[in-house]
């Protein structure tokens, strides 16, 4: 069965240090210049090509993607296979 904890399917990026280095060095303050955005933009609140752009310049920043990886390997353990999980599924069903 998986971990039941589901806060720890995800972890915001502003948690992760990598993130934290981007934003320090001015990763942030660059994309929201560059979109016309307050540096505390609410992302949900983006437009499409500025939500997409956002997503795709953070998965640039060096290690962040190995990061989240670790962190999910940690947290929820190895990847499950689409059978696995639809026999979880089953169990809590019912």
């Amino acid at each position: 069965m998986p971990n039941s904890n589901l806060d720890v399917f995800y972890k915001p990026l502003d948690h992760f240090d990598e993130y934290k280095q981007w934003v320090a060095s001015g990763g942030l303050r660059e994309f929201a210049a560059e979109y016309s955005l307050q540096e505390n933009f609410i992302l949900w609140d983006l437009d499409t090509p500025a939500y997409l752009a956002y997503i795709r310049r953070t998965h640039k920043i060096p290690g962040l993607d190995d990061s989240i990886q670790a962190y999910r390997a940690a947290t929820l353990g190895p990847p499950r296979s689409v059978s696995e999980c639809m026999e979880d599924m089953a169990i809590i069903e019912g």
